[in-house]
């Protein structure tokens, strides 16, 4: 058996380096393939109020994933990495920021909070997922340290922690 020589970091570069950069043709095919079958599903939904409330609840279940994909592009223009101007970037974030209920400007100032003291323990609290030292698990009560390990359980923490993060808006 050959042996494989380990991967260092400097030999992924090449391969990352065509999607370090904002690609406007890409970036427009996103939205495109993100709005068109939105406002499409809003105006199917809207008209299927005719035939039967189900039936517009089940395309309304439709459009909501595809408002959590415009959130998606919300944020990646909230870090200016989707198209090559921050002018571009900001305006589809607005306009994302009004059907998605989460006014961009805000949300942009707080994220970038987030991403200045993520993973800093002496610095929590701006959309962070509660995190205790050692010390603070072993200083807590015994209710504390059950609510903890309930809150961090994988079936609990990814729902729980995505709905919180949506309301920290500190």
């Amino acid at each position: 058996m050959s042996q494989r020589t380990p991967v260092e970091p400097k030999d992924w570069i090449p391969l990352i380096k065509p999607y370090a950069k904002p690609n406007l043709w890409r970036s427009l095919r996103q939205v495109a393939n993100t709005a068109v079958p939105l406002f499409t599903v809003f105006v199917l939904a809207h008209k299927a109020l005719e035939v039967s409330l189900a039936l517009t609840l089940l395309l309304d279940l439709v459009a909501a994933l595809f408002l959590v994909r415009l959130f998606i592009l919300q944020h990646d223009v909230g870090h200016g990495s989707f198209f090559p101007r921050r002018w571009a970037n900001d305006l589809l974030g607005f306009l994302s920021g009004v059907l998605t209920l989460v006014p961009y400007h805000y949300w942009q100032a707080s994220h970038a909070r987030h991403h200045a003291t993520s993973g800093n323990l002496d610095k929590r609290g701006v959309g962070d997922i509660h995190t205790m030292t050692v010390k603070e698990y072993l200083e807590a009560t015994p209710w504390e340290r059950f609510k903890y390990r309930v809150y961090r359980n994988p079936f609990v923490m990814f729902p729980v922690s995505h709905w919180r993060s949506l309301g920290s808006f500190r």
